[in-house]
């Protein structure tokens, strides 16, 4: 488990957008401080998808802000070749596109990983049965419990 001294970082988004200010956060942690591992984590009933779910049966995206996140979304799930039956397919889909995003958006974490000194790990938590699935890994996820760098 971590430690007094372990770093857990936790940059919050609304649906995983990953802008410059949430990709600056994660480059720090894992660079600066050393962080060992990203946790890209979705949650049941997300306002988000929800949200994504709703554009794609209406062909209608939202307005404003949420459209980029709506439309990242919905990406994600072509990109992945899944279905948007319901708001667990659509999560499970952007949640996994997302680790690969940042290692595509970010040289940094890109790095890292290809020098096996970071590992990112894609999963859901489902309030209900309180439980975590996992959904996709990026790179190696070893035995190292020096920090945590939180994507939520």
């Amino acid at each position: 488990m971590f430690g007094p001294q372990s770093p857990l970082i936790d940059v919050s988004t609304w649906g995983h957008t990953i802008d410059a200010s949430v990709l600056a956060s994660i480059e720090h942690a894992v660079e600066a401080m050393e962080v060992p591992l990203i946790v890209v984590l979705g949650h049941d009933d997300c306002s988000a998808m929800r949200a994504a779910l709703h554009a794609w049966e209406s062909a209608e995206l939202p307005s404003g802000a949420m459209r980029a996140t709506v439309e990242h979304a919905l990406l994600s799930v072509v990109h992945r070749g899944t279905t948007a039956a319901t708001v667990e397919s659509i999560t499970t889909a952007h949640i996994a596109q997302t680790g690969l995003l940042l290692m595509q958006r970010s040289p940094v974490v890109a790095r890292l990983v290809d020098a096996e000194k970071l590992g990112i790990v894609c999963a859901t938590y489902d309030d209900a049965e309180r439980r975590f699935r996992l959904h996709a890994t990026v790179g190696i996820i070893g035995e190292d419990t020096r920090g945590l760098v939180e994507c939520v």
